[in-house]
């Protein structure tokens, strides 16, 4: 389990619904689509479903809570349909409470949002970042295991991989905070690279898939042992070509890049910026 500090302060304004035993909560944090829905099946149950909300009244709960900002709610283009679905996994029929649908099509997620006094429905980029609504249901509890919808949106942009002994190391471009991308490694891959057994042989292998922006791998500073440890905890080991580091403390992720002829090196990154990052998958 990561340290508490790595998961980012986030304000959240909870309501309850009399209609049902669903509690509903707004974060005004911007993240992706993905990110958001990671973020609520982890501390809630899932981004807000309303397809039981089949009225007006109920409906204007959750509008009171809405503005002219857009908020993520777990409605998506699911590609297997061809259609729309809920990542809870409800089934999507049109609500009651609306005569009008955005278009949408593969890559575009739902929102919500007040317009002349009534809750209105938006599409926008999944990658676009804003606030949410995430919902607790205590007949489910956390969806953390459940497979999410992820792979069924427009998939994120790979950029290379590269194999090295039996383990295999993927870019990604899109770019994402240490800790979302930390859960899109689990989600898709292993975890974050690590680079523990990439010897100073192969490390040149490594040039392929990085440049001189730096990208977070799995390295951290965790700070119940106030040193740096791997996030995939399979040890917490530094391989000699990369001895020479930066000080690290609370609140440091590690970024990998290179420069010109430079050999792979690694930085010292808040971890809450945003990088593309390299995952890994294989023993």
């Amino acid at each position: 389990m990561l340290s508490a500090w790595l998961l980012l302060s986030l304000c959240t304004i909870a309501f309850q619904l009399v209609s049902n035993s669903k509690t509903f909560y707004r974060v005004d944090e911007p993240r992706t689509w993905k990110e958001a829905m990671w973020y609520c099946q982890e501390h809630y149950t899932d981004l807000a479903d309303l397809q039981s909300m089949n009225n007006l009244v109920s409906i204007m709960v959750v509008y009171s809570y809405t503005s002219s900002i857009h908020a993520w709610i777990g409605l998506f283009y699911d590609v297997r349909i061809s259609g729309l679905s809920w990542s809870s996994g409800s089934i999507f029929t049109m609500p009651t409470w609306t005569t009008t649908m955005p278009v949408f099509r593969d890559g575009l997620c739902a929102t919500l949002y007040s317009w002349y006094s009534l809750p209105a429905l938006g599409a926008a980029s999944c990658t676009n970042q804003k606030p949410f609504i995430c919902y607790l249901d205590p007949a489910i509890g956390h969806r953390t295991s459940v497979v999410s919808p992820v792979k069924d949106l427009t998939t994120l942009p790979e950029e290379a991989e590269v194999k090295i002994g039996g383990q295999t190391f993927i870019r990604i471009k899109q770019t994402m905070t240490w800790l979302s991308a930390l859960n899109y490694c689990r989600n898709h891959y292993t975890d974050l690279a690590d680079l523990q057994r990439v010897t100073n042989e192969d490390k040149e292998a490594l040039k392929f898939i990085i440049n001189d922006d730096d990208a977070w791998i799995g390295l951290y500073f965790n700070v119940k042992i106030k040193n740096l440890t791997w996030s995939s905890d399979q040890g917490s080991s530094i391989p000699e070509w990369l001895q020479d580091l930066p000080i690290f403390g609370q609140g440091l992720c590690a970024g990998l890049r290179t420069f010109a002829n430079h050999p792979p090196q690694i930085y010292a990154v808040l971890c809450p910026k945003l990088k593309p990052f390299i995952c890994f998958y294989g023993m």
